[in-house]
């Protein structure tokens, strides 16, 4: 419809017309059987969450972990100036450190809305590009 006057199209349907979503869900069935194969949206448990994070990134989470118990403590200025400076330095060299290990199986996220999808990857770069490709040749 186009002001009011209506015009046959041959191909495709129209924009908000009631079948195209489900026209959508039968053809994206695949993409989401083939992003279900990879891995998407598996529920992972505490065990597998922990065994993916980088063993440095949780070193200096227990050492800034004791130094604040410490900073609790302390009831002398100097010792507490001494011991937060401490802290923040931990802070920032593990702000420089990647919270999860490459060396495990990345968790990936899948969404879908009619003929819109997010991918969501929560791993390093290398593994979304990785990703982004093996969807480009879906």
């Amino acid at each position: 419809m186009e002001n009011w006057q209506f015009h046959t199209t041959y191909s495709g349907t129209p924009q908000g017309g009631i079948i195209s979503p489900l026209l959508c869900n039968i053809f994206l069935h695949q993409f989401d059987e083939y992003m279900t194969s990879l891995g998407a949206n598996r529920v992972q448990n505490p065990q597998e969450k922990e065994r993916r994070r980088n063993p440095e990134y949780v070193g200096y989470k227990g050492k800034i972990q004791r130094v604040g118990a410490k900073l609790r403590q302390a009831s002398s200025g100097k010792a507490r100036t001494e011991l937060l400076n401490e802290l923040l330095e931990l802070k920032r060299k593990r702000s420089h450190i990647p919270v999860y290990d490459a060396r495990h199986q990345t968790k990936l996220g899948y969404v879908r809305y009619a003929d819109d999808f997010v991918i969501l990857v929560n791993g390093i770069e290398e593994e979304a590009i990785d990703i982004k490709n093996k969807v480009e040749d879906q």
